[in-house]
């Protein structure tokens, strides 16, 4: 989930700066010159404001439903790498690949891609074969399978799972929502809006012009929050945690440290 008054604190009270301040100069010409010369009224913005709405709020539906859509994705695959661990560990196998698996994933989410990170949980060789490979996790899932069938564990269908998973991330993180609007769009017109609004308003303008800028910001900034590639963003922390539980318990015999992510996500909590 989003941190509450911290996210509206860091992303949206910086652009509202923008048209609460167009408001408050907007103002100050008007009450300086009279703005005889240039009365357009509200209706040019209010013509443009419905459509501008409802095509924010379609956005964010779309945003909404890709992230939960990405979740459940990337939730299935940790399933599926705790089925074939458990499958692996009941026949006395190696485990490592799986909980390097999960330690790219982990760093994925987190935006940490460091393979050296590897060396603390797989072996000599299969470290080199990942380090030497151009698809790190494709990779790792053909040395997961290879572990699973050393010791006869039938893990044929989680780790179909888990790459139809890693799939359908590369395919959402590369594909931008269909409704994408620029943030400069939203900005020009809220930061031209004291224009139509100063002769209906007066003084009185930038409290209106923050509250509309308010409402039209927060469907804008949360939509770009749904829209990150899978991983990213705060809302994926308690997601990383989980992975890295589910890391740990298949290193016993490498110790995983805690990642920065793992450290902010518990004093937060």
């Amino acid at each position: 989930m989003l941190q509450g008054t911290g996210f509206v604190g860091e992303r949206v009270l910086p652009r509202l700066a923008i048209p609460v301040g167009s408001a408050l100069l907007v103002t100050l010409l008007y009450w300086l010159t009279g703005w005889a010369w240039f009365d357009l009224g509200p209706w040019p913005w209010a013509l443009g404001a419905l459509p501008l709405a409802v095509l924010l709020g379609l956005r964010l539906q779309l945003a909404i439903a890709r992230h939960s859509q990405a979740r459940t994705e990337v939730l299935g695959m940790v399933q599926a790498l705790r089925t074939i661990g458990d499958a692996v560990q009941a026949q006395g196998g190696d485990t490592s690949t799986v909980a390097g698996l999960l330690r790219l994933f982990r760093q994925r989410f987190s935006q940490r891609p460091l393979l050296s990170e590897l060396a603390q949980i797989l072996g000599e060789d299969e470290l080199a074969q990942v380090r030497a490979s151009p698809d790190p996790q494709s990779t790792l899932v053909e040395l997961v399978q290879s572990a699973a069938k050393s010791c006869k564990a039938s893990v044929d269908e989680p780790l179909a799972q888990v790459r139809a998973g890693l799939d359908y991330a590369r395919s959402v993180g590369s594909v931008s929502s269909p409704l994408a609007i620029g943030s400069e769009v939203v900005l020009l017109f809220l930061a031209t809006l004291p224009v139509g609004l100063v002769t209906t308003t007066g003084t009185w303008t930038f409290l209106a012009v923050g509250g509309v800028s308010l409402a039209y910001l927060l469907l804008d900034v949360l939509a770009e929050e749904h829209e990150r590639p899978v991983g990213h963003g705060a809302s994926w922390q308690e997601l990383g945690a989980l992975i890295a539980s589910a890391e740990r318990s298949y290193s016993p015999a490498r110790p995983v440290p805690p990642s920065p992510d793992d450290t902010s996500a518990s004093e937060t909590d």
